[in-house]
């Protein structure tokens, strides 16, 4: 039966939204760090390359279907929270300092890699070493050991633990003599 909210035939189209996001971030990527000069016609070019050999690719655009709306929500997310900062008095000035503050912009950029890592783990997880189940050579079951969820963990609180002494040392005054 056809209803109004059938969002099945928008699947059909799912590799022209990756190929036009492909383009784009390609294109400002290219755009904002200047590294064809001024010229749009081979940046577009180059971009419109680049989008293609992620359409080629099965495997590229189930990552770029899965991690997409993830980076939308987070989006979402920190424009929903500069805009409570706004409206409760917060000036555009210091809220600009803060966003260039080292202590704002690696968490999210921790959150950014995190959210990369896990749609690469599920999308190319069953392609990665160690992932079948019927061969136990010495590999594998080291490889099994370090992939463990417990030793990833461990891996993460370690990571966040090292950002965090970072960040509290920069802070501490010294004493003189």
């Amino acid at each position: 039966m056809a209803t109004v909210l059938d969002l099945g035939v928008l699947e059909f189209f799912t590799p022209v939204f990756s190929l036009g996001l492909v383009i784009a971030v390609t294109y400002a990527i290219l755009d904002k760090f200047k590294l064809l000069g001024e010229n749009k016609v081979p940046k577009l070019f180059i971009s419109f390359c680049v989008g293609m050999l992620f359409i080629f690719s099965a495997d590229a655009v189930r990552f770029i279907n899965f991690v997409s709306p993830w980076f939308v929500v987070f989006l979402v997310l920190l424009m929903f929270l500069l805009s409570a900062f706004l409206f409760m008095g917060v000036r555009d000035s210091e809220l600009q300092k803060a966003v260039e503050d080292p202590r704002v912009y690696w968490p999210v950029l921790v959150i950014g890699i995190i959210l990369f890592l896990v749609a690469l783990t599920q999308i190319f997880g069953d392609k990665l070493p160690g992932s079948d189940p019927d061969d136990e050579s010495r590999v594998t079951v080291g490889l099994n050991a370090i992939v463990h969820p417990r030793v990833l963990g461990a891996i993460v609180v370690l990571l966040i633990a090292s950002v965090a002494i970072k960040f509290i040392s920069e802070n501490v005054v010294k004493p003189e003599g």
